[in-house]
């Protein structure tokens, strides 16, 4: 599942920030963060379901490949510092546990 514009949600920054984040600088984030199992980061198995940035903070949901994922701390954690990294001050982010991840065809194709 890709994330389009309507599902991303960008306030206006704030006055004085001299540096501008948005969709695109969370998105180079998280391309960053592999998930051990598969090998690939986390943008492009569609594990991003939800992005909010609002000045230098940023809200990102993530839907993992199983519940209970042993790993799922640190792919938390390794994506709430790639945020860090990139400029983002106030970093959260949330495990979506409504329903099961279901890989794309694409991303399928990329499993086999």
């Amino acid at each position: 599942m890709k994330l389009g514009k309507e599902d991303v949600k960008h306030a206006s920054q704030k006055a004085g920030d001299f540096v501008t984040l948005g969709k695109e600088d969370v998105i180079n984030a998280l391309q960053k963060v592999e998930d051990p199992d598969f090998g690939i980061d986390i943008w492009r198995l569609g594990f991003v379901q939800g992005i909010v940035v609002s000045g230098k903070n940023v809200k990102v949901s993530l839907k993992l490949s199983c519940y209970g994922c042993p790993i799922s701390g640190v792919i938390l954690e390794n994506a709430k510092n790639a945020l860090k990294e990139a400029g983002f001050e106030n970093a959260e982010v949330e495990l979506i546990t409504d329903s099961p991840w279901e890989p794309s065809e694409e991303v399928e194709s990329m499993l086999r």
